[in-house]
C-alpha cells in the first residue's frame, strides 16, 4: 500500500455501486454475485472505517487495484471528502 493511502480511503468513499468482473470473488458479505454496493454509511462495505483500510485489499475489485495514488480520482476524492 502506498504511503498516501495510509489513514485516508477517501476512495473508498461512495454511493453506489462497483460491478465486478466476470469470474472476480468478493465475499458474500461485502457483494453480490456481480457487484459491490455502497453501505448505507456512503463508503464500500469493505472498507473499515476505524482503521481506514480495505478488509479485502489482496482481492479487492479491478477497479480498485487501478486507481492511481495521487492522480486526478483520488486528488478529487480527497477533495470531496476531507475539502482539499
Amino acid at each position: 500500500m502506498n504511503s498516501l493511502c495510509e489513514d485516508c480511503g477517501a476512495c473508498c468513499q461512495f454511493n453506489g455501486h462497483i460491478e465486478l468482473d466476470a469470474g472476480h470473488h468478493i465475499p458474500d458479505q461485502f457483494a453480490t454475485a456481480d457487484r459491490l454496493d455502497g453501505a448505507p454509511e456512503g463508503h464500500c462495505p469493505a472498507y473499515n472505517p476505524a482503521n481506514k483500510l480495505c478488509r479485502i485489499y489482496e482481492i479487492r475489485p479491478l477497479v480498485c487495484q487501478q486507481f492511481v495514488v495521487d492522480g486526478a480520482a483520488c486528488n478529487y476524492a480527497r477533495g470531496v471528502v476531507y475539502g482539499s
